[in-house]
This record gives structure tokens, sequence and C-alpha cells, in this order.
């Protein structure tokens, strides 16, 4: 593979965008470009649904049926292939995230204080001295 064909940026047709600097690859929607580089990519003109661009040799957009040239060199494809690092570590970051749990349900809430009473009873009957106080039980009445 030439140096020219290793390094390049697609807005493939598909609405992804793919950006490759040597060993280097970021490949993923649009919006999710978006998230990881901090700004979108750059818009194409009207009607034009596809952008390829090899620095120092060819920047295009296209339409279904055509392809037109731009100018080269192109200011925001040098800045986005200068941070392709950075896009890809953020992209790796999120996609690492956690997945946040969503909040309990009432039906959670209710079942988990069924359970506190339960394993207080329990305790109590372990240990026949022990008492269950006013409290934990008004903290964890299933009613309430």
């Amino acid at each position: 593979m030439s140096e020219s064909t290793a390094t390049h940026i697609c807005k493939i047709h598909d609405g992804n965008v793919l950006v490759r600097a040597g060993a280097l690859e970021y490949l993923d929607t649009a919006e999710n470009f978006a998230l990881d580089s901090g700004a979108d990519f750059p818009a194409t003109p009207a009607g034009y649904i596809g952008r390829s661009y090899i620095p120092n040799e060819r920047h295009r957009i296209s339409t279904d049926r055509k392809a037109d040239q731009l100018l080269i060199p192109w200011v925001d494809g040098d800045a986005i292939l200068r941070a392709i690092r950075a896009t890809i570590r953020a992209k790796e970051l999120r996609l690492d995230a956690p997945v946040p749990s969503p909040p309990d349900t009432p039906a959670d809430v209710r079942q988990k204080r069924i359970f506190a009473i339960e394993a207080l009873l329990a305790r109590q009957a372990l240990e026949p001295n022990a008492t269950v106080e006013e409290k934990d039980y008004q903290a964890n009445r299933p009613d309430s």
C-alpha cells in the first residue's frame, strides 16, 4: 500500500466516516465521529453525499452519479488527520464506559424493602435476644 492510499479520509455514502493514517484507522457513524472528535464532520454541499481526501493528491465530493474535484490542501481534512490518535482514544473510552444502571422502579424499591425486613426478622430468629428497632421497621416498611 502506498503512502498516499495509507492516509486518507472518506465519508462513505451510508453516512459512516473512515479516517486512515498509516496503521491507525477510525470507522464509525458521522454522529459518533462528532462525539469522539469534538466536532461535526465537515458538511458537503447540497446534493453531495460522499467525500474522499488523500493529502497532496485528491479531494473529491460525490453524488451517486458523479464526483467533483475540490481544492488541495483541505484544511479541515488535514486537521482531522492530525487528531486521529485523540479521536481513536476518545472512541475507545466511549465504548469502554460503563453503561449506567436504570433507576429502581417502585417494584424494585418495594422488593428491596421486603428483603431488608426479612433479613432483620431472620437475624432476630437466629439471635432471640436481638430486637428489631422501630426505626429499622419504619424505614423498611413495604407500604412506605
